[in-house]
């Protein structure tokens, strides 16, 4: 496994803004429950040791770039967690992403007894997510990652309640041990050639949809 790499990892991250950083969708303002995009240096126990903002503006963005072309050579994969269709018309509605075999179980050791494969990181892969598209023959995804390990896609975009009402049934019956590796149950993304480009998000009974992209200079601090 190459470091550093790009990781998505908990909205509860404290002082996410001391690492190098950003939310998965807008700005630091008004994060609230966001997931965090950071760059990780290396495993620390059962989670990561991440980069801390202590570089300058070209450092920071030197550090990103490798960490993104990290992410981008692990292996991957897409397995169909569901079909639709009657018969020999059955096709893929759901799929569910694995990420690299090439790594030891100390590497992918979580707590509670579960693992982590990198799966979740493939949200921050455009080819991996565009061939889940073309996979699904979807010009468009919606997408939940509801801990580390675990990355759904279904065909869809914002507004398409049924499809994110699916995802987030599915991710609800995924345990998340620890707060540790818990992501975001309550989040559906919009995936539109191969990035981000929206969040469909459903909490204690009220929503909204947003159509926001990552923001680039949310690396570079608050």
């Amino acid at each position: 496994m190459q470091f550093p790499r790009l990781v998505i990892v908990s909205p509860a991250l404290r002082d996410a803004e001391r690492f190098v950083a950003r939310p998965l969708l807008g700005e630091w303002k008004g994060r609230d429950a966001m997931p965090v995009e950071a760059v990780a240096e290396g495993r620390d126990g059962c989670g990561f040791r991440l980069a801390r903002r202590e570089l300058d503006r070209a450092a920071v963005e030197a550090l990103v770039l490798t960490a993104r072309k990290n992410v981008e050579a692990t292996p991957w994969n897409w397995d169909v967690a569901e079909e639709s269709g009657a018969l020999w018309l059955k096709r893929p509605s759901l799929l569910r992403a694995v990420g690299t075999p090439r790594v030891s179980a100390k590497e992918t050791a979580t707590e509670g007894s579960w693992t982590d494969d990198f799966s979740s990181d493939l949200l921050l892969h455009p080819q991996a997510m565009a061939a889940a598209a073309s996979r699904l023959g979807a010009a468009s995804l919606l997408v939940s990652v509801p801990r580390r390990g675990w990355l759904l896609a279904s065909a869809g975009k914002l507004g398409d309640t049924p499809v994110s009402a699916k995802l987030r049934a599915a991710s609800d019956r995924i345990p998340c041990p620890g707060e540790r590796h818990a992501i975001s149950s309550a989040m559906v993304f919009q995936v539109t050639a191969g990035a981000m480009s929206g969040i469909d998000l459903m909490n204690g009974g009220s929503g909204y949809v947003s159509l926001r992209d990552p923001d680039p200079s949310a690396w570079l601090g608050a």
